[in-house]
């Protein structure tokens, strides 16, 4: 059977500040693969961090390094490797932030996920951070 894979979008448009962001709520069931994100501006004098969360709990940590505009994060290689960071392609000491288990990244329909920005750029902090979640509905 075919891998039917689409994706849902997270937003904090314009200067971003801490706090949640943005929400969406899922009117299908699946699991989720990939988040990918982009700012418009880079922050400046730290790094830009946030959480994608479903019902609240973290399902990654993400980090847009100062002075870079993006970050990808593929769960479903880093779901059973607790060595790997979500936060950074590139094997870093700090392991995946929250459960692994692969129960935490299925949904149902109803499901509800969030944007959690907890820290931005000291002297820049970035803006307009577009998150792409993709999914999985096999």
């Amino acid at each position: 059977m075919a891998d039917n894979r689409s994706t849902f979008v997270l937003e904090a448009p314009g200067v971003i500040a801490a706090g949640v962001r943005d929400r969406f709520n899922a009117a299908f069931s699946g699991s989720v693969t990939n988040i990918s994100a982009v700012v418009g501006t880079a922050p400046v004098g730290g790094n830009l961090v946030f959480d994608v969360r479903k019902e609240g709990v973290v399902l990654a940590t993400c980090t847009i390094a100062a002075g870079t505009t993006e970050v990808n994060v593929d769960l479903i290689a880093n779901i059973n490797n607790p060595v790997a960071t979500l936060a950074n392609p590139n094997p870093q000491p700090n392991p995946i932030t929250g459960p692994t288990e692969s129960a935490l990244i299925r949904f149902g329909e109803g499901t509800t996920f969030d944007l959690s920005v907890t820290s931005v750029g000291t002297t820049t902090a970035g803006s307009d951070l577009n998150v792409t979640v993709a999914f999985s509905d096999s």
